[in-house]
């Protein structure tokens, strides 16, 4: 499970972690609509200084 959701990998899965990348907020934002996704959820720090975004394939 990964943020609420339902997360299936097949048992060769090869997952790559911990790339960072710096962007403003509203381009962050932006970015999954414009790989053909849609924004599921967005999860903010307490701080206020990192955004995590779910997003699934838009349908």
């Amino acid at each position: 499970m990964l943020a609420g959701e339902p997360l299936h990998l097949e048992a060769s899965a090869y997952i790559e972690m911990n790339w960072s990348y710096k962007y403003d907020r509203e381009t962050m934002v932006d970015l999954p609509t414009l790989a053909g996704m849609q924004s599921v959820a967005q999860y903010l720090s307490t701080d206020e200084r990192f955004l995590a975004i779910l997003a699934s394939i838009a349908r």
